[in-house]
C-alpha cells in the first residue's frame, strides 16, 4: 500500500465516522422538544422543519418528523395566546402570527392590540411628563430672574 492509499485509506474512514457521528446525533435529539422551541419562536411548521432536515435529513413521516410535529402543537398552546401578544407588543417585536392556527390566532392578536395601545399610553405620559418638566425649569428660570430684580 502506497502513501497515497494510505492517506486515502484514513479519509475516507474518517468520512465514514463523521457521517455515522450525524445521523447517530440526530436520533438523538429531542424532537418534540424541538419542535415546541420552534413554535414558541412564531416560527411556521413547514418552513422550520424543512429548516431543521438541512441539518438532519428525516424523512417527513419517521418517527422524528411526527415527534416534531406533536411538539409543534404543543408550543402553538403557549405562543398563541393573548399573554404572548400584549408580551410583543410593548417589546415592540414584530407580531408572528402566520404560525397560529384560526382559533389561537385572535387572543393573540387581542394581547397584541391591548399591549399596543397601552404602548402608546405609555408614550404619551413620557411626552406629558416631559413637557410638565420644561415648564417647570421654566418657570424656576422666570423666578430666579424676578427674585434677583427685587
Amino acid at each position: 500500500m502506497t502513501t497515497k492509499h494510505f492517506f486515502y485509506f484514513i479519509f475516507v474512514l474518517c468520512f465514514v465516522s463523521a457521517c455515522n457521528h450525524l445521523d447517530t446525533s440526530c436520533l438523538e435529539i429531542n424532537w418534540y422538544e424541538l419542535g415546541r422551541q420552534d413554535s414558541t419562536r412564531g416560527l411556521t411548521q413547514s418552513t422550520s422543519f424543512a429548516e431543521r432536515q438541512k441539518i438532519c435529513p428525516v424523512k417527513s413521516k419517521s418517527i422524528q418528523a411526527k415527534a416534531y410535529k406533536n411538539g409543534f402543537s404543543a408550543g402553538l398552546i403557549s405562543y398563541c395566546n393573548f399573554k404572548t401578544g400584549y408580551i410583543y407588543s410593548l417589546s415592540q417585536m414584530k407580531q408572528e402570527v402566520s404560525a397560529c392556527p384560526e382559533d389561537l390566532k385572535m387572543e393573540f392578536l387581542k394581547g397584541y392590540e391591548i399591549g399596543a395601545y397601552m404602548k402608546k399610553i405609555q408614550t404619551l405620559q413620557n411626552e406629558i411628563q416631559d413637557k410638565i418638566q420644561s415648564v417647570n425649569k421654566k418657570l424656576e428660570n422666570h423666578h430666579s430672574r424676578f427674585s434677583m430684580t427685587e
